[in-house]
């Protein structure tokens, strides 16, 4: 198993109780305004600071604090064992390009647009981090990860919607084609109820609910295998950014629609994202969840993106959960999602396959 993934349980590793919840994409996000929000985490209610609405006071609650306090500790003791072993500490590879300048942290981010990135092979995020401490001295602004992102989805044909955009529902549950194989059963069932949750939110404008994977990704040697039988998620859940790019390809989703997509072991976050969408009018909303990036992230994607699993805001920082999201389709989201199924075609990347780094 993997060296990151043994890790997932030692709470000294930050594998139970709560991850700072400074968040930094290892995905690009281009841009992206991101929100995340908590759900049915117990003691825990409501929105968690984005990237673009960090309060300071949020710092002042003794649980937060308390927290911060446990991760310095912890990197300071693991500086000491470098410094003790002769170690030097981690950098990011010397291949990979040096990170852009850090940008000043604005006054009032929450009403500033990001200006989306300008390389299509380059993954970039601009984000501002929370101080760590009491003292005075000015919160340090991360530099963003960086190192090519080879493998890019295709471009694809775009529309862009005429009047009111639509908020389309996803989701996919199957354990293979044959829709009469016994693991598919409650699968069917789970979309059957999925399908009728959203009879009850008249916000859905039109259903994308899938109990088998369509032809065009069968049949695609990108997803080869990916799809083979047995394979953990239906082929490590690849499925989601495909089937949305799919969906925008074909003209179903277009630009200035709304795509929300929700597990069906986790319909009960549909109405929740959907009430928070009125309030909040980032690019993605999506939840968050306890564990730092470090635990359920490879050494090798931490290469390709430039950086190390022990970088204080890249691999300390809290990781979101892909299990219901919510994107505003527009031209950052949409590289976002061409980054992240140009990432999904890459087997050793996304699946338990043991780390190379």
């Amino acid at each position: 198993m993997d060296q990151r993934r043994r890790r997932r349980h030692s709470s000294e590793e930050g594998g139970s109780g709560m991850c700072p919840s400074r968040t930094f994409l290892l995905v690009a996000v281009l841009g992206c305004n991101i929100v995340l929000f908590v759900y049915n985490f117990p003691g825990l209610v409501g929105v968690v600071p984005s990237v673009t609405q960090f309060n300071s006071s949020w710092l002042d609650k003794k649980e937060v604090s308390d927290l911060l306090q446990k991760l310095e500790d912890r990197i300071k003791r693991l500086e000491q064992q470098r410094s003790s072993s002769g170690i030097a500490p981690s950098a990011p590879s010397p291949s990979a390009p040096a990170p852009p300048a850090p940008t000043k942290e604005p006054k009032e981010a929450s009403q500033i647009v990001p200006t989306p990135a300008t390389q299509t092979t380059q993954a970039s995020e601009t984000t501002t981090a929370p101080s760590t401490s009491t003292s005075a001295s000015p919160p340090v602004e991360p530099p963003p990860p960086s190192a090519p992102i080879a493998s890019l989805a295709p471009d694809i044909a775009v529309r862009t919607r005429e009047g009111a955009g639509k908020l389309h529902l996803l989701s996919h549950r199957s354990c293979s084609q044959d829709q009469s194989a016994k693991c598919n059963q409650g699968f069917i069932k789970e979309m059957a109820s999925m399908d009728k949750e959203a009879n009850t939110a008249p916000e859905i404008d039109e259903r994308h609910l899938y109990t088998s994977l369509p032809d065009e990704l069968m049949n695609d040697p990108r997803w080869q295998t990916h799809v083979k039988p047995g394979v953990r998620g239906r082929g490590y859940w690849f499925w989601k950014a495909a089937l949305s790019r799919m969906l925008l390809s074909q003209g179903v989703l277009q630009l200035g629609d709304e795509l929300l997509y929700v597990d069906a072991d986790s319909m009960g976050m549909m109405k929740h994202i959907i009430r928070m969408r009125g309030n909040h009018k980032e690019d993605v909303i999506l939840a968050a969840q306890p564990h730092c990036e470090h635990v359920w992230t490879k050494g090798d994607i931490f290469q390709r993106f430039g950086t190390t699993w022990d970088s204080l805001h890249y691999g300390l920082t809290q990781q979101p959960k892909a299990q219901a999201w919510l994107m505003r389709l527009n031209e950052r989201t949409l590289k976002l999602l061409q980054i992240w199924e140009g990432l999904m075609t890459d087997f050793h990347l996304v699946s338990d396959e043991p780390s190379r780094n």
